[in-house]
């Protein structure tokens, strides 16, 4: 509680002691316990915290911080539209001052080489990781993983968008969203030939240089995702997550591809409830070859005794 001074005196009693209490938005006369005001408002700073880094600091206000934006979001920035607040077009002579403030706001919110990488770096994050579809999440711990690199100084001399594409994967890897080398190196500027290679091995380098744990995905992570590409009914769903995890408590799923794995779960239970997927319609889905369904699935079948 707080004692103020209030203009107005305490209309019962006359007391100048009144105390404004926060928790109940009240002003209190402390002579006669009179409610003088029972609506107040908080005009104190309202500390937040985003984020683990924030959450024993009170020293800022305001909106969440955005790590996906190089000055994490804490700046202004000058729209695009040509249309003023009202929605009225704004006058051709106009656009043009409105134009040449953008670009100098543009130049100024990157004063230096170092900001200027940083800036296009993620740019291209959130560019790549929004043609693959990945939720805002993965962005930002993408983000947040670059940063670390960056600043640690270690990406001179190696290919930037090497270490862009990495940090993507290293992302999609904590967060559990499942995405194979392969897909993200597609989506690289990086010549097709060498780009998976380029990227895997940015990803080592990023896992030894910022110590970061990884858990191998399991079939199971690739499963929803390819059920929903192939619009599985729910017995196939049901059927598929019920051998995946026979496999895995049988141990043969161990050094094997995990979409090999999930391309034969997903053939064999479509056959035993009788709604058979083709092999070609599984290969275009998951992007594996028949040969590796057809393996895995006479191992599936073998190792846990089905009867077809």
């Amino acid at each position: 509680m707080e004692e103020i001074e209030y203009t107005n005196l305490c209309p019962e009693c006359g007391s100048k002691h009144l105390t404004r209490d926060y928790d109940r938005a009240e002003v209190i006369c402390e002579k006669c316990g009179l409610v003088v005001d029972d609506a107040i408002i908080d005009q104190t700073p309202e500390w937040n915290a985003y984020s683990y880094e924030e959450e024993n600091k009170m020293s800022r206000t305001g909106s969440p911080m955005n790590y996906t934006l190089h000055d994490k979001g804490l700046s202004t920035e000058i729209s695009s539209g040509n249309v003023d607040y009202y929605g009225k077009k704004i006058s051709y002579k106009n656009r043009i001052a409105i134009h040449r403030m953008r670009k100098w706001q543009y130049r100024t919110r990157a004063r230096n080489t170092a900001e200027r990488n940083m800036l296009n770096a993620l740019k291209k994050i959130n560019q790549m990781a929004s043609q693959m579809g990945l939720p805002k999440s993965v962005k930002e711990n993408a983000a947040m993983i670059y940063r670390k690199v960056a600043e640690k100084n270690i990406t001179r001399g190696r290919n930037t968008e090497s270490i862009i594409a990495a940090s993507i994967y290293a992302s999609c890897r904590q967060c559990k969203v499942p995405r194979t080398l392969d897909e993200i190196s597609d989506y690289t500027n990086l010549d097709n030939s060498k780009a998976k290679r380029k990227v895997g091995k940015s990803f080592r380098f990023l896992t030894r240089t910022l110590n970061l744990g990884f858990v191998p995905p399991s079939p199971e992570d690739y499963m929803p995702r390819y059920a929903n590409e192939l619009n599985l009914d729910q017995d196939v769903r049901e059927k598929t997550f019920e051998l995946l995890r026979l496999s895995q408590k049988a141990g043969f799923t161990v050094g094997k591809n995990p979409l090999s794995v999930v391309a034969a779960a997903i053939y064999l239970s479509s056959k035993l409830c009788g709604k058979r997927k083709k092999q070609h319609e599984i290969v275009e889905a998951i992007g594996i070859t028949e040969v590796s369904i057809r393996n895995r699935y006479k191992e599936m079948v073998e190792k846990l005794n089905i009867k077809l």
